[in-house]
């Protein structure tokens, strides 16, 4: 094996994430936006889902099914073909049989007939993508990685493994890391729960701190305040809501992912965590403090890790403007490629 003297990241694959996103909100007021839903706009399109139940579909009935939406104002409608469901009886038009193609072409070109946008679900079923059809090696998966930092100058061997038990393999890369990057000081912390809790950090002498990086070791969801000691006196760096409630895939493949928040230059020897626990359970984890400037929830906006709900906030994926620290840039070609050393388990 050759020496390697990089940190090394392992790049998968793994089961499908359904994701969600809203965008920015207009101010407008009253009056406009009474007369806008009354009687809306051109550019304002109502949609709906429309439902194809259990095979029970018709060349006639879906021209009908449309003239009525136009009617109603409706103009998109996303089929979806559902089946299974035993209150309705099961009809004779088969999905994927020409007589099915029939009906789609019907109902696409009697859309086009009265301005109505037509949307398909990428599958049968009630949600997502899947069927007999479709082998695990074909599924929906998102990219990940797994990274792990060794020392230069000798031999690794080891395993390169995500969490995650189902995943396959896409690269392999080695580069080489900014060695403040993993600096800082690391403090564990525990609050009980439905309770407050004050964690201590102590520098050996004072230092300019910008980022603070909170590392779950279990699920939390609480009010966070960091404070810097200056003079005889504490005081407030950042207020911040920490949430990792949810460990369910659709929310975000990484289920503990960290809590990195940016904060104004602060020089300072002694820092403290007020950490408000919100959850009944006890909150356990690790608080790095480091003079790096650090990508501000960085999980959050690569969607690792998503708003803890499936249906977001307005502004939930909206964030302020940052800067990076240009030293911890990556020079895309100090990357190599060490896929082929990656032996077969």
């Amino acid at each position: 094996m050759r020496n390697i003297k990089f940190s090394i990241i392992l790049l998968f694959v793994a089961e499908f994430l359904a994701v969600s996103c809203s965008g920015g909100q207009k101010s407008v007021s009253y009056d406009e936006l009474r007369v806008n839903f009354q009687s809306p706009p051109a550019d304002v399109r109502v949609g709906v889902y429309w439902y194809w139940m259990n095979d029970n579909i018709s060349v006639e009935g879906v021209q009908k099914d449309l003239e009525a939406m136009k009617t109603a104002g409706i103009t998109k409608a996303f089929i979806g073909n559902i089946g299974g469901e035993t209150q309705f009886p099961l009809g004779k038009v088969r999905i994927f049989t020409d007589e099915w193609w029939e009906v789609i072409h019907a109902a696409l070109k009697k859309a086009a007939e009265l301005d109505i946008e037509i949307g398909m679900f990428n599958c049968p079923g009630w949600s997502q993508s899947g069927g007999p059809w479709i082998k695990p090696n074909q599924a929906m998966r998102y990219l990940a990685f797994a990274d792990t930092v060794v020392v230069g100058g000798q031999t690794f061997t080891g395993i390169l493994q995500p969490e995650d038990s189902i995943f396959q393999d896409v690269k392999v890369l080695a580069f080489p890391v900014n060695n403040n990057l993993y600096g800082g000081i690391t403090q564990t912390g525990s609050v009980p729960g439905r309770s407050k809790a004050e964690i201590a950090i102590s520098l050996p002498e004072p230092e300019k701190m910008r980022t603070l990086v909170i590392h779950p070791v279990n699920l939390l969801f609480g009010e966070c305040e960091l404070q810097a000691k200056t003079g005889t006196e504490y005081q407030t760096v950042r207020k911040f809501e920490v949430d990792r409630s949810n460990n369910i895939l659709n929310v975000g493949w990484d289920k503990l992912a960290n809590v990195v928040i940016t904060f104004p230059e602060t020089e300072a020897q002694d820092f403290r965590l007020i950490f408000n626990n919100k959850r009944r359970s006890n909150a356990h984890f690790l608080l790095t403090l480091t003079a790096v400037q650090g990508i501000e929830r960085y999980p959050e906006k690569t969607l690792a890790k998503m708003f803890q709900y499936p249906l977001p906030h307005w502004d939930s994926y909206l964030w302020k403007e940052e800067s990076a620290d240009t030293a911890l840039s990556v020079n895309p070609a100090n990357i190599i490629d060490i896929s082929d050393k990656l032996a077969t388990d």
